[in-house]
């Protein structure tokens, strides 16, 4: 009986029991949603650890970056003398590996791709040369191919394309049209019988038609010359072909043996774990079919390999199927000439295919085979690569990485950390934590505030009720009961009602959340070298459960109880007390002396401020408190955007044309139309770009140069030229001394003779002889050569045209001297023509300047810019993207990268952004709530004082009297705290803008005021008594 007079007992309380059902609910929900957001932020940045690997890769920007194609002594001595135990000891480093890279050869591939190095090699065993009148040219039957490209089978033909004989030329009368004309010729350089058979080694100069050209060459390798051989000539005599197949020592076969390992050579890359190496780390190499090796056959040393679609291919080759690898040795010489007969050959190993990759450019020659954890690599057998090892972080730590290895770094080192993302995404569930534990506290709090609010109200006003249930004898305990079951139930469906609409609203909630404070976080990465390689995805989820919810519940239930418990024990003690409390009067003082004020209505609003004493302070303080605070917000709000104004006045911001993977390089062919381009997009203050030509001494100079060229018409003594010219120093033509490749990564250091500086590459120099360039060269070229300032010298440049290759002559006056951060001694000159020019050269014809011929058509090999307004770099982006230029690993139909340096910039920006919005998503609410603060406040002000107000009614003032009375009094004070506050901001921050705010928190002040004056004016002097709180 008693459970069910509790229960009507709360039906009775009709809409209150519905409203404080519905609190209880949202309450509940609120609870739940901020208790589970933080809950599940936890989780998924665990799980977020787990999921992501940040790794950082460490690189050497040489001076054929990124062609690992030659031995880079500088490299090797910077790997040499770097402080490894720097990573390895280093508390953000989970484990290191060096590179482990070596080259080697297949047995039995036969690679097929434009791309090999001696693609146009051959050597053929060929009879019956002879001149063939109708073709104007040699031609002979193939009788064998101990090596050539393409299929040749015996029975076809070949032209022979003969070097002439320009040292003994020939002189012939020839009669056209009566008239007698001597014509010079130049007879073949080789001769051949018809009746022999010879092999030959050369290159064919036509791989396109059916029947082939072959042009015989001297043969000449650095690997062969390394092992005494120092060349081969271009024919022989061969009198049994099958001996001479048979024979492996024979010159030919081994040149033979060298095109065809040279041609289907392979990367041998060794590594721990396969997921974390960085081209299958960035996905960019992918498993097509098959696995990757684990970790543990990697301790155990397993023969299992994984190689691409390419090696699968070339060799026939699938998954389970063996392979055997010939590892070359580490000699030093170039990548594509390190082989010479099988002495070259440091390891012949054998292993299973277990998986193959797809194809990638770069990476289509590679095998991937297992090494133990913390092999130690010798320096040597990694010398092509330019990557030194990469080490695996733990996430989270990648700046703290950098800043530390930063000191150990010379100038070329470039350390690049790269985390799929993990940074932006436990940023934004590190937010989402940090408010959801503000949340949590302002729920349980509000939560507290509705169930102590609930416990007095559904308590307290049955304290007749139990009274009267006491006096008739009713125990104790049932008395208890009929107080507590009721509202129990009552609280037990409304948190169970808001504990299931939170966990139907929690995963929108937690994925809304996610998804709007990574958009605030974001940042645009087009062009820029803010990119961090591959960005995982991350999808939030919420952690609902059954008995999260049951247990928010039984929270809620349990603190509801407590509070009921608390107020019906408190019930029950009055009644067992029954006490009759006596009310002590307070006498009013009167005032000491009497005060007369002239005027109606604000003689008695100062009289009541002077006579209100703490109840008359406590407006203006809350006023000034309030304005303070008002005052403040938006101050902050305009110190956001002040910062962010001067951040884009501030700004420089750089650019680069790079590599495709973002890194400075200087083997770069850039159009001059290119950067024309840009530089009529009008978003560039200033360009500067430089040219880079291989260049030689000349031997027969008149300055004292050691070693150097001497000119020749010798086509084959040209070609070694020309080929010796492709590792030879760079003469750099520049409108910058640091636009050049050798020093981005360092500043210049130079040193220039009287009337010289760094202005001369903008064109400003003195008068020097006419078809001279004033040049800077290496400290070291200076002593090697025992030059000094003003001396001068001559370089060779070769270019190659139609009629074959040609010298140009560069006469150049030394005007100073750098410290070099190159091996190569490089020499800059000023580069005194426009990118007009440049382009027009092509078309000028004979009569062009050397110079003007060697950089008609010139690519640019670098180019550095700045924008001229960093508030226009994102427009910037966007008509990049529009022109089609690539960025760093986002190709486009312009193969060349532009880089802009604006991550520092774009990180400054997002964050002030972020900081200005949710200033202005924060900001109305904070001022709302304010503006209801001040018409709460004053309305509870004034209605306190309804006896005041009575009193005055019944002695006669009227109401309008009365209005402007207590209107006045509130005003005043208010308006003293409020001119105090901001009297202290404007003394605190020297100016004041904020008038508006300030009016709009007095007007909500004074309306509060005048609502509560109007309603207690309305009623008469009884009702006004009468009414209750």
């Amino acid at each position: 009986m008693i459970w069910k007079h509790s229960c009507k007992s709360c039906l009775r309380m009709g809409w209150k029991a519905v409203l404080f059902a519905l609190l209880t609910a949202m309450a509940t929900m609120f609870l739940y949603l901020a208790v589970n957001t933080w809950l599940s932020s936890e989780r998924m940045l665990r799980e977020c650890d787990e999921a992501y690997t940040t790794i950082a890769v460490l690189e050497y920007i040489g001076d054929n970056y990124p062609g690992e194609t030659e031995y880079d002594p500088d490299m090797q001595a910077a790997a040499a003398a770097f402080d490894y135990s720097s990573i390895t000891g280093s508390e953000h480093a989970l484990s290191w590996e060096q590179t482990n890279l070596s080259v080697g050869s297949v047995e039995g591939m036969a690679a097929r791709s434009q791309q090999i190095p001696y693609r146009s090699g051959c050597v053929l065993v060929v009879e019956n040369i002879r001149y063939v009148d109708g073709y104007d040219a040699y031609w002979g039957d193939i009788v064998a191919a101990p090596y050539s490209f393409t299929e040749e089978a015996r029975g076809k033909h070949v032209f022979l394309d003969l070097p002439l004989d320009y040292e003994h030329p020939v002189t012939e009368e020839k009669t056209f049209d009566g008239e007698v004309h001597e014509i010079t010729s130049y007879p073949p350089l080789y001769t051949f019988d018809p009746e022999k058979r010879y092999v030959i080694a050369g290159e064919y100069t036509d791989l396109i038609r059916p029947t082939k050209t072959v042009r015989p060459t001297p043969f000449y390798s650095a690997a062969a010359s390394a092992a005494g051989v120092s060349s081969i000539a271009a024919f022989a005599e061969v009198d049994d072909v099958e001996a001479l197949l048979s024979d492996q020592t024979n010159p030919y076969m081994q040149i033979s043996d060298f095109y065809r390992m040279m041609n289907n050579k392979v990367y041998v890359q060794f590594t721990y774990d396969l997921s974390v190496l960085n081209p299958f780390y960035q996905e960019l190499v992918k498993l097509n079919e098959g696995r990757l090796f684990t970790t543990e056959e990697a301790d155990a040393g397993a023969k299992v390999c994984v190689v691409s679609e390419t090696v699968a291919a070339c060799t026939g080759r699938g998954i389970g199927d063996f392979i055997e690898v010939k590892l070359f040795r580490a000699s030093g010489l170039p990548l594509s000439d390190c082989y010479w007969t099988e002495e070259s050959i440091a390891a012949t190993e054998r292993y299973e295919i277990v998986g193959i990759t797809n194809y990638v450019e770069g990476y289509q020659y590679n095998i991937y085979v297992p090494q133990p954890k913390d092999t130690v690599v010798a320096l040597g057998e990694r010398q092509y690569f330019y990557t030194l090892g990469q080490a695996v972080l733990k996430n989270g730590s990648a700046i703290a990485f950098e800043e530390a290895l930063s000191p150990h770094l010379t100038n070329r080192m470039l350390l690049s950390t790269y985390d799929q993302g993990y940074q932006d995404v436990a940023d934004s569930i590190a937010m989402i934590r940090q408010t959801a534990v503000v949340l949590t506290i302002a729920a349980s709090v509000s939560a507290l505030v509705v169930l102590a609010l609930f416990g007095f109200l559904f308590i307290m006003r049955q304290r007749e009720t139990v009274e009267t249930m006491l006096y008739l004898g009713t125990p104790r305990r049932a008395a208890y009961g009929y107080l507590l079951f009721g509202a129990a139930l009552l609280v037990l469906l409304s948190a169970a009602l808001g504990a299931c609409a939170g966990s139907l609203l929690s995963d929108r909630l937690i994925q809304g959340a996610y998804g709007m404070v990574c958009a605030l976080q974001a940042i645009d990465l087009r062009y820029s070298n803010g990119y961090s390689g591959v960005v995982r995805e991350f999808t939030p989820m919420s952690q609902t459960s059954p008995l999260f919810a049951l247990a928010i519940v039984l929270v809620v239930f349990a603190a509801a109880l407590i509070f009921c418990l608390f107020f019906a024990q408190r019930v029950v003690r009055l009644h067992r007390v029954a006490k009759k409390r006596k009310k002590r009067a307070r006498a009013v003082k009167p005032p000491k002396r009497s005060s007369h004020l002239p005027g109606g209505a604000w003689k008695f609003a100062v009289l009541s401020i002077r006579r209100g004493g703490v109840r008359s302070a406590a407006v203006p303080i809350a006023a000034l408190a309030l304005t303070l605070f008002l005052l403040t917000l938006a101050q902050t709000g305009a110190s956001y955007n002040e910062a962010l104004d001067a951040l884009y006045d501030t700004a420089k911001i750089e650019g680069d044309f790079t590599a495709m993977n973002g890194k400075l390089t200087g083997n770069l062919s850039i159009l001059p139309r290119y950067i024309q381009t840009l530089q009529d997009s009008g978003f560039l203050s200033e360009a500067s770009y430089a040219i880079a030509k291989p260049y030689m001494l000349l031997a027969d100079d008149s300055a004292a140069v050691k070693g150097g060229v001497v000119i020749t018409s010798d086509p084959y003594a040209m070609e070694l030229h020309a080929n010796a010219a492709y590792s030879a120093p760079k003469l750099v033509f520049t409108t910058s001394l640091g636009t050049a490749p050798e020093f981005r990564y360092s500043t210049p250091i130079a040193a220039y003779a009287d009337g010289f500086d760094a202005e001369m590459f903008s064109g400003v120099y003195p008068e020097i002889p006419e078809g001279t360039l004033p040049c800077l060269v290496s400290k070291q070229f200076l002593e090697t050569h025992a030059l000094s300032f003003g001396d001068s010298f001559t370089v060779v440049c070769m270019r190659q045209t139609a009629m074959g290759y040609r010298y140009t002559l560069w006469p150049l006056q030394i005007a100073g001297s750098f410290v070099p951060q190159s091996a190569l001694d490089n020499i800059y000159v000023p580069l005194n023509y426009t990118l007009e020019e440049i382009s027009a050269f092509a078309f000028t014809g004979y009569e062009a300047s050397d110079a003007e011929i060697l950089l008609s058509g010139a690519y640019l090999n670098a180019c550095h810019f700045e924008l001229a307004d960093a508030s226009a770099l994102g427009a910037f982006k966007d008509a990049l993207t529009e022109l089609g230029f690539s960025g760093p690993h986002a190709e486009s139909f312009i193969r060349v990268a532009i880089t802009l340096r604006d991550k520092a910039f774009s990180e400054s920006v997002r964050d002030l952004n972020q900081r200005i919005t949710y200033m202005e998503m924060l900001y109305p609410v904070l001022y709302a709530i304010i503006s209801i603060v001040g018409v709460t406040v004053s309305y509870l002000v004034v209605s306190a004082r309804r006896e005041e107000m009575a009193i005055m009614r019944g002695v006669g003032g009227s109401r309008m009297r009365v209005f402007r009375t207590f209107f006045l009094e509130q005003a005043l004070l208010c308006l003293a705290g409020t001119g105090a506050g901001a009297a202290a901001f404007l003394l605190y921050h020297g100016t004041f803008a904020f008038w508006q705010e300030i009016a709009l928190f007095v007007g909500c002040y004074l309306l509060g005021c005048a609502l509560a004056i109007g309603v207690l004016n309305r009623a008469s002097t009884l009702q006004i008594l009468g009414e209750r709180e």
